[in-house]
């Protein structure tokens, strides 16, 4: 493996300490070397202390630990595989399935130049990281509870502190052309976000906006044509110059959405196909079918407090308020509003029934 030389003086301290390590690992070799792996630890430590990179005259200290870690994983590798040549890799066989998770972990950062000094700190009580891969596809996981993180500096006005309850993440996407449509899926969470009343007391001092805990949560499935290998280099390059299409789009899934913050919430869901032949009646993109629903609480209350803080203009307000009326219809509860935005394959679009394309 070719690498660069890097001059020791450029570290300080560089060490990783793991107590109570416990682990096996079990290895078949064959047409493939297969192996099961499994670890655990007690207590985690590491420290990082580096000059800043490309020539800077900073200082980079990183410090972190963890009360125990552990790793389940599988592998499979071909005798004669070419890091170099993933796609070949996959089709010949290599598989990879592996998930690392932590508990109460805790990490600082302290930066400093002759200008200013930075420092940071992060803590979550538990946290897992997952990796599969195979010549079916690729899938990344995270997830993290009881997430805090706070931040402060010269140069930034105030000290910054946040918090979420969970924050997470997932997605699956093939990467191996084939004639048959594959399954994808792509979703996040920032759920129970909080920040501290220093920050709120900034834009809000006066208390008007609720400050409970906000939410931004989708999760979307959906299926594609791959029409080139994405681990490919020379098919990866034909595509970035324009002479191939890398896929096609033929289902998209919306199974929930929530968007919650300052006393109001959106929560929707939906469903579309596409038809890849027809690229004009939306020009430039495959012509969708379906449709989606929306629902909104607290939306009017929530404008009306902007208004009132100065935030957003009345004339600009009663602009919103507009398109609400236009787009949603009111719904059972106060201050709601649902809205069904329908797409049909010839290009009709329609909201709540009424037609405005």
């Amino acid at each position: 493996i070719e690498g660069e030389d890097v001059p020791m003086d450029e570290f300080g301290e560089a060490s990783f300490r793991m107590a109570d390590v416990e682990g096996t690992t079990e290895m078949t070799v064959g047409n493939l070397r297969s192996s099961v792996q499994k670890f655990t630890t007690g207590a985690v430590s590491y420290v990082m202390d580096f000059n800043e990179p490309d020539d800077g005259d900073g200082r980079f200290v990183i410090r972190g630990e963890a009360d125990s870690m552990q790793f389940d994983g599988t592998a499979s590798l071909p005798n004669d595989m070419d890091p170099e040549q993933m796609a070949a890799a996959l089709k010949a066989g290599f598989a990879f399935d592996g998930s690392f998770s932590f508990t109460n972990g805790s990490s600082n950062f302290n930066f400093k130049d002759e200008e200013e000094t930075v420092q940071g700190a992060s803590s979550s009580a538990t946290g897992q990281l997952g990796l599969k891969m195979d010549e079916s596809g690729l899938s990344y996981s995270g997830d993290a509870t009881d997430v805090t993180m706070s931040m402060a500096g010269a140069e930034i006005p105030f000290p910054l502190e946040i918090a979420m309850q969970e924050a997470g993440f997932n997605l699956t996407m093939p990467v191996t052309a084939g004639e048959e449509e594959q399954d994808f899926a792509l979703g996040l969470t920032l759920g129970d976000f909080t920040m501290s009343d220093l920050i709120w007391g900034i834009f809000d001092p006066s208390g008007q906006l609720p400050r409970d805990p906000a939410t931004v949560a989708f999760d979307a499935t959906g299926t594609v044509k791959l029409l080139v290998d994405l681990l490919d280099t020379e098919q990866m390059e034909a595509v970035e110059e324009g002479e191939t299409m890398p896929g096609e789009l033929n289902s998209l899934d919306l199974n929930s959405l929530t968007v919650s913050a300052a006393g109001a919430e959106l929560t929707g869901d939906g469903s579309f196909t596409f038809d890849n032949s027809d690229m004009t009646t939306f020009e430039g993109m495959p012509a969708p079918t379906g449709s989606v629903n929306l629902m909104l609480v607290g939306g009017n209350a929530l404008l009306d407090k902007l208004v009132a803080m100065g935030f957003v203009p009345e004339e600009q307000a009663a602009g919103a308020r507009m398109m609400m009326g236009l787009f949603a219809v009111p719904g059972d509860g106060e201050d709601t509003l649902t809205s069904t935005i329908e797409v049909k394959g010839d290009g009709q679009v329609l909201a709540n029934g009424q037609r405005i394309r």
